[in-house]
């Protein structure tokens, strides 16, 4: 954010930023001013805390919130809805997504689901792709900590 400090809302436009300059510019100085900690947002045990002190930042709603919960802080339990998981959801799960089955394990089966659906033309899921997907940082682990989880529960 400090590198950011001396930036306009009109120098993030012309570098290409769009809608998001705002966005960018105002968090900018949240995060400068205090109002905001990403370091302690990073060290947030529960995912409902990291995702609701997220969306105090400008121009970030639940739907972006769950991709950095899930994503960067791997906070397993995110699922993230875009148009085309509601699609899914609408389509597959007309009851309701069984939430409290996949407690804890909520964004590995979102991306499972994403994964699936894309690809469903296909005789089975690219595991490549869906271990780039969720190999943001720590990807090595975290693919490993999926594994071991599929491995230790009846997935249907």
């Amino acid at each position: 954010p400090e590198q950011l400090a001396g930036v306009s809302e009109e120098d993030l436009r012309k570098l290409g930023m769009g809608y998001r300059a705002r966005y960018i510019a105002e968090t900018t100085r949240s995060i400068l001013d205090g109002e905001i900690s990403l370091e302690r947002i990073y060290r947030f045990r529960y995912y409902r805390r990291a995702k609701q002190e997220l969306m105090k930042l400008s121009g970030v709603g639940e739907k972006v919130a769950d991709c950095i919960c899930l994503f960067a802080l791997h906070h397993m339990d995110a699922f993230p809805v875009d148009t085309h998981i509601r699609q899914v959801l609408d389509e597959h799960y007309r009851r309701g997504f069984p939430n409290r089955r996949y407690h804890g394990m909520r964004g590995i089966m979102q991306q499972y689901i994403f994964y699936y659906e894309l690809n469903k033309n296909w005789k089975m899921v690219r595991y490549r792709d869906l271990f780039h997907s969720l190999s943001a940082g720590n990807g090595r682990s975290l693919f490993l900590r999926t594994i071991c989880i599929w491995n230790s529960r009846k997935i249907y």
